[in-house]
């Protein structure tokens, strides 16, 4: 599948980023952070994803069915900012709900898998 300009650009950065440091891993937590708040489709995720590994990192993440519970916590709290005209960024939902940021960033990234 052929990547959105600003999503190849986010890919390279990704892998700029850990080859600088010799890594071989990125995280679920990285991907969200440099996604930010580009709206992304589940193809475009898996696109991601496969170009990732196709450099020859390892995508790691926390299990899934620990997020869900988060999920809906983290949507809710997210649409009555916005509904307040209120910033929803990760950092303020995760002071909100008493909860770390990469646990936010991947709950939204999640989201955004469900469509």
């Amino acid at each position: 599948m052929k990547l959105r300009r600003e999503l190849e650009a986010t890919v390279k950065t990704l892998l700029a980023g850990v080859q600088a440091h010799g890594g071989r891993e990125v995280s679920l937590n990285d991907v969200a952070k440099a996604l930010g708040v580009q709206r992304v489709t589940p193809p475009e995720i898996e696109a991601i994803f496969a170009r990732l590994e196709a450099a020859g990192l390892v995508v790691t993440s926390i299990p899934v069915g620990s997020l869900f519970p988060l999920l809906g916590q983290v949507v809710r709290a997210a649409r009555r900012r916005r509904d307040a005209g209120e910033p929803s960024h990760p950092r303020v939902l995760a002071e909100e709900l008493g909860v770390a940021e990469s646990e936010v960033r991947a709950a939204l990234l999640l989201a955004s898998t469900l469509g």
